[in-house]
C-alpha cells in the first residue's frame, strides 16, 4: 500500500509540473485546486515555482459535514444541491429537469467526518507553512451562500490581478529607464568618439597646411 501510495504522490507531482510549465509557456495564469495537499507536496511545489497566493477556505467541522452529507445531484442534467444550504423546490427532485435526483454512496456523515480528520493531519500543517511565506488568505466558508464564497474569492483574485498588472508595469518602467540610459550613455560614447576624430583630423589638416605653406614661403624667397 505504501508503494502504491507513493507512485500516486509522484505520478500527481509529474502532472502537476506538467500542466505548469505548459501554463508558463503559454504566459497564462493558473489555478491549482486542492493542490498541494502534504508537505511534501509543497515543497515539490516550491522546487518548480513561488506560488502568489494561498487561499484557505475556513470551515468547521459541523457545515463540512453537512456539506458532504446534504449534497445530491441530477445524474441527468448534473445539477447539483444540497438538503440544508441549496433544497429542492420538491424533496428529491431536481429544480431545472424534473429527474428524481440521487446521493452518492460516500456522501454520508460518517464518511465527511473521517475526510475532514485526514485534511487536519496532512492538509493544516500547510497552512503554517504558507503563512510563513505570507501568501495566506483565509476566507470564511462557513457562510450558508456559496455564493458570497464565490464572490469574496473572486475579489481577492481581482485583487491579485492589479498587483500583478502594477508590478508588470513597474517592471518596464523600470526596463525602460535602463535601456534609456544605456541610449544615452551610448550617445555620449559615439559623440565623444567623434569629437576626438574631429579633433584629430583637424589637427593633422592644420600640420599639412603649415607644411605646405612654409614650404610655398621658401620657394618663393629663393626664386
Amino acid at each position: 500500500a505504501r508503494d502504491l501510495s507513493l507512485k500516486l504522490y509522484s505520478t500527481t507531482n509529474e502532472m502537476i509540473k506538467t500542466y505548469i510549465e505548459k501554463a508558463l509557456k503559454e504566459n497564462k495564469h493558473f489555478i491549482l485546486d486542492g493542490y498541494p495537499r502534504t508537505i511534501n507536496q509543497a515543497k515539490y511545489l516550491k522546487s518548480i515555482l513561488d506560488i502568489d497566493l494561498a487561499i484557505y477556505l475556513t470551515i468547521s467541522l459541523e457545515t463540512a459535514v453537512k456539506r458532504i452529507s446534504g449534497r445530491v445531484t441530477c445524474p441527468k442534467c448534473g445539477a447539483i444541491f444540497n438538503k440544508y444550504f441549496k433544497p429542492t423546490k420538491v424533496e428529491n427532485v431536481c429544480d431545472i429537469c424534473g429527474s428524481q435526483l440521487k446521493t452518492r454512496a460516500d456522501d454520508n456523515a460518517e464518511t465527511a467526518k473521517k475526510r475532514y480528520e485526514v485534511y487536519i493531519q496532512n492538509t493544516e500543517p500547510l497552512i503554517n507553512l504558507y503563512k510563513e511565506e505570507k501568501v495566506l488568505v483565509e476566507v470564511d466558508a462557513d457562510k450558508e451562500s456559496s455564493d458570497k464564497i464565490l464572490l469574496e474569492v473572486e475579489q481577492i483574485l481581482k485583487k491579485l490581478e492589479e498587483r500583478h498588472n502594477n508590478d508588470l508595469s513597474n517592471e518596464i518602467k523600470t526596463e525602460l529607464y535602463r535601456l534609456n540610459k544605456s541610449i544615452n550613455f551610448i550617445h555620449e560614447c559615439i559623440m565623444k568618439r567623434l569629437s576626438t576624430s574631429t579633433q584629430t583630423a583637424l589637427s593633422d589638416l592644420n600640420k599639412l597646411l603649415e607644411y605646405k605653406s612654409k614650404k610655398l614661403r621658401k620657394e618663393i624667397s629663393t626664386s
